[in-house]
């Protein structure tokens, strides 16, 4: 029963009103025509209504949390208390689409300065702290989002490390985890508890200094103000 739920919302991601999500067929160009058709390169110049702003930043936890030990940015992303009530799934999906290109135009290149070289890519901690049933209410979106990032940015991420991943993550991750292309399911790890011996491996020891998704570190984590 509960998979065939997961197939239902599984079935209804192919579009989002306001951005064009390909799930076939993917190729260079089709990446380009739908950074033209979103206007993409010019998202960072459209802010996100400030009565809204504030609500998705604090219902869609991310934040970055220091470098790894080969100097790749580390985003933390708080999945499980992340709630995605506050706005439409068009300004969620804005929101997420300027994280990324605010990574890549700013966070990258700063990077790329701080390490004196070539940074082109960074490490990703999915914390599924406090993920529930309730959380399928938001599957559709959440798709949405992972398929934007496996489709129109395939080589931005090394490495996805899933943490904290509670029962209910095993239903979600069947019906999400087809969806993606093969190179994005070879980059990602699901470690053990809150994962911590292996993320000291590579460095990653930040996100054990504090909690990275308060209210403070989420606000001033990555400082973004998209009105440029």
């Amino acid at each position: 029963m509960l998979l065939k739920l997961l197939e239902g919302y599984a079935c209804e991601v192919k579009l989002i009103p306001g951005y064009k999500l390909y799930l076939l067929n993917y190729s260079k160009d089709l990446g380009l025509n739908w950074r033209v058709e979103n206007e993409i390169d010019n998202v960072l110049r459209k802010p996100i209504p400030m009565d809204l702003y504030r609500a998705i930043r604090n219902s869609q936890l991310i934040g970055m949390s220091g470098y790894s030990k080969e100097g790749l940015p580390v985003i933390a992303v708080g999945v499980g208390l992340s709630t995605y009530d506050k706005a439409s799934d068009k300004y969620y999906i804005q929101s997420h689409i300027q994280l990324n290109e605010y990574r890549d135009q700013v966070i990258l290149p700063t990077a790329t300065r701080k390490h004196g070289r070539y940074i082109g890519t960074c490490v990703k901690v999915l914390d599924m702290t406090g993920l529930k049933f309730s959380a399928l209410n938001q599957l559709r979106l959440l798709t949405a989002i992972s398929t934007i990032d496996d489709l129109n940015y395939p080589e931005k991420t090394d490495t996805y490390y899933i943490v904290n991943v509670p029962y209910v993550f095993s239903a979600c991750w069947k019906v999400v985890k087809p969806l993606l292309q093969e190179r994005t399911r070879r980059k990602i790890q699901v470690l053990q508890g809150c994962g911590k011996e292996e993320l000291l491996k590579v460095n990653i020891k930040h996100y054990f200094q504090g909690p990275i998704f308060s209210s403070h570190n989420i606000t001033n984590a990555i400082c973004i103000e998209f009105a440029c």
